[in-house]
């Protein structure tokens, strides 16, 4: 998987070899490109005479002057991109939704447990404690959840750094209610 990282653009950024599909893509687009220059060349100087009478590689470089080829391969390639860019945006589409349907299922959950609380025979200091722990623990998990969808943020020492992750600095339901020992435990 591929870590991106939210910092500022710089030009810089479209040179690097980590993440980018440029290496790749060259090695393919690379021997085309010479193949394309050399059939030009081929076609621009036909008093050299390359093709030595070979009359079906002439057809052929006639055919590469009529726009019917030209016309086909951008179609092609049009249709490609528009289909990468519609799947590209399905996915996305499907994880923002997954996220939100996630977040609707704990505060189901968390709202349940609460309402169940209410034929309890405990007294009711203690009932509101735990419903009030109830709340800030999935306020917590769900920030936990989504810092784990984020991924993991390396220092430069390679050493995991937690103060990077964004979804560690989201506003919490009164984290200061919960006592030091469970803080301790989620933060592990």
């Amino acid at each position: 998987m591929i870590r991106y990282t939210t910092r500022r653009f710089h030009p810089l950024l479209l040179f690097q070899r980590h993440g980018s599909v440029l290496p790749f893509s060259a090695s393919v687009a690379l021997p085309c490109a010479l193949l394309s220059v050399l059939l030009k060349f081929i076609m621009l100087h036909p008093e050299l005479d390359l093709l030595r009478g070979d009359y079906k590689m002439a057809d052929f470089l006639d055919l590469l002057n009529e726009p019917i080829a030209y016309s086909g391969f951008s179609a092609l390639v049009g249709f490609f991109m528009v289909f990468r860019t519609q799947q590209a945006y399905h996915r996305f589409q499907s994880g923002a939704t997954a996220v939100h349907e996630m977040r609707g299922e704990w505060f189901d959950s968390a709202s349940s447990l609460v309402s169940f609380c209410k034929y309890s025979d405990t007294d009711v200091s203690k009932i509101l404690r735990f419903q009030h722990k109830l709340v800030r623990l999935f306020s917590i998990l769900h920030a936990c959840a989504l810092a784990d969808l984020e991924g993991e943020k390396r220092a430069t020492n390679g050493e995991r750094d937690s103060t990077r992750i964004r979804a560690y600095n989201l506003p919490l339901i009164d984290v200061e209610g919960l006592d030091r020992e469970s803080l301790l435990q989620i933060q592990q």
